[in-house]
């Protein structure tokens, strides 16, 4: 079981002690192999000790396989959050077979100590493909499959005939002009990832970032109907391609036009037999079939058929309700989707650049005037963490942070980016306000209340900090694969130094928000010591409220 080498060295106790957590980790989601590789990119650890065990990805042997490449991404990315997963390629410590590779950072506090890396199952990813070889019960027949294709036009999944019926699969490999040594290494390693070119058009199509059903030519070059779909995951260009056989798939309507066929004459003996007084009988089930059918294309999918019969025009009734109750499904399903879409973006940016983005813009930039930007920091959040658990902080931090948001919105202010315990918002940036300086300091007294509140309720000892000026900022997108709404500027930077000089339990303004309310609230100025940024600025610090007004503007 490789629990020990049972030499007395420290590694060996800590190898017996851990080692079987992590086999059973592996074990229990069904990955190939895990690596802890240490900052200089050594292998001290792997489950089954293949022949990368104790390599170095940076010197050894294996440095230009993917694992060393997506292992240098991680060691340059130094990111907490960082997570890269990397493409199928043939990896020589697992006798050359495809492998594809997920790895992530791990850090001791601040401190970088290595990475992890999880080599992805294969056969976990054959499985859902294939439904866990049930691809009959799964509505494929007996020549359906799914299958991925990557970028380069090869399969990172099995194919459904190497498995099902491998001396055909390889007979037809044969007939369409597949190299031997190509026949022969899907032979040897059983798989036909990485092996298995496709180059049809629906996996063309797909990998444009198209999608659509076709009858084509297969990689057999089989005639099938073929549908497709591009897979966006970070770091990989993926299509997903579902398959049948065109003359399985069309089988039922060939049946179906057979029955209708048969029963059309049968109907016309029928009634040439009974005259006129029974052509109507079947008439109007025939019109009631026509005018469900105009209403579900002008768009009334909750039509329904009820027929009385037990003829080929209730089995049609029948049909075409199932049909309606699939087009329900299926427009409940896209305008769910729509809406998660809708909120996630809600989630991410404000709501006036979320309508933005859907309307199709990508670039986005914008000058803003007479806005307020408020910075704040929690002062005494770092001795908890002598106490408490990564967990628990997170929860303090996030509800802290939830309090904020719900009174920021309350006011009227745009939260754009929390960092670590770091508050940055903004007031008349997407919606304009007069009043935008009054409901910045507003909030600010709404969030030293909060902090307040929390303490008394959890016996903390937090305070916070805040920074206030009013100006122009410039606000925009930035980044393409992980886009952040961000805001930028003088005004910015000089209410982020407000901030930072601001003492515990106070606010820091500008002269310009002092200007415009000192006759709403109390200030007095206040000493900023050389060296942070604001020697030049005017400071003016939160006393007490003269007034308790609040415009509606």
């Amino acid at each position: 079981m490789l629990d020990t080498a049972a030499d007395g060295s420290a590694y060996s106790s800590r190898h017996a002690r851990y080692h079987p957590i992590f086999r059973n980790i592996i074990k229990k989601f069904g990955y190939y192999d895990m690596f802890l590789i240490n900052p200089q990119g050594t292998v001290v650890y792997t489950v089954y000790k293949e022949t990368d065990f104790t390599t170095n990805f940076t010197t050894g042997a294996y440095n230009e396989s993917n694992l060393a490449r997506l292992v240098a991404s991680v060691r340059r990315a130094k990111e907490r959050d960082f997570v890269k997963l990397i493409d199928f390629e043939g990896y020589i410590p697992s006798y050359g077979a495809p492998a594809a590779f997920i790895a992530a950072p791990v850090y001791d506090r601040s401190t970088f100590v290595g990475v992890l890396a999880v080599q992805l199952p294969v056969d976990e990813i054959n499985n859902v493909m294939t439904g866990n070889r049930n691809w009959e019960r799964d509505g494929l027949g007996k020549s359906g499959e799914t299958y991925l294709v990557g970028r380069d036009y090869l399969m990172r999944s099995v194919s459904r005939f190497l498995v099902d019926a491998p001396a055909d699969y390889f007979k037809s490999l044969q007939d369409i002009g597949v190299d031997a040594a190509t026949i022969n290494r899907i032979r040897q390693y059983n798989t036909s990832i990485l092996e298995q070119k496709v180059m049809t058009k629906a996996a063309t199509e797909a990998l444009a970032s198209r999608q659509g059903t076709q009858i084509i030519q297969d990689y057999r070059d089989v005639p099938v109907l073929s549908s497709y779909a591009p897979i966006k995951i970070d770091g990989l260009n993926w299509a997903i391609v579902a398959e049948i056989d065109l003359a399985e798939a069309y089988a039922p309507i060939y049946d179906f036009g057979n029955q209708v066929a048969i029963s059309a004459t049968l109907l016309l003996l029928l009634v040439t037999l009974l005259a006129m007084a029974l052509a109507n009988l079947f008439v109007k089930p025939i019109d009631r079939l026509i005018a469900s059918a105009r209403k579900v294309e002008a768009g009334q999918l909750d039509t329904a058929i009820v027929l009385d019969a037990r003829d080929e025009f209730g089995e049609l009734a029948q049909s075409f309700n199932a049909m309606v109750k699939s087009l329900q499904a299926q427009t409940n399903l896209v305008a769910q989707k729509n809406f998660e879409n809708e909120q996630l973006l809600l989630s991410l940016f404000p709501s006036a650049i979320a309508k933005r983005l859907k309307r199709g813009e990508k670039e986005i930039a914008d000058t803003v005037s007479n806005v307020t930007v408020l910075f704040s920091d929690l002062t005494g959040f770092h001795k908890l963490a002598i106490d408490l658990t990564a967990q628990e902080l997170v929860t303090i931090l996030s509800d802290l942070v939830t309090s904020f948001d719900d009174a920021a919105e309350r006011y009227g202010i745009e939260k754009i980016k929390t960092i670590g315990d770091s508050y940055m918002a903004i007031c008349g940036l997407s919606v304009p306000y007069l009043d935008h300086d009054k409901r910045a300091v507003d909030f600010a007294l709404e969030m030293i209340s909060i902090v307040r509140r929390f303490n008394h309720e959890r016996g903390f000892e937090l305070n916070i900090s805040v920074g206030i000026h009013s100006g122009d900022v410039t606000a925009g997108i930035i980044g393409r694969h992980r886009s952040i709404y961000d805001v930028w500027g003088n005004t910015v930077n000089l209410a982020n130094a407000l901030r930072v000089a601001c003492p515990s339990g106070a606010i820091f303004v500008s002269a310009a928000v002092y200007q415009r309310l000192d006759d709403l609230y109390e200030f007095e100025p206040a000493e900023v010591p050389e060296g942070n940024g604001t020697a030049a600025l005017k400071v003016w610090k939160f006393k007490s409220i003269q007034k308790n007004t609040r415009s509606e503007v």
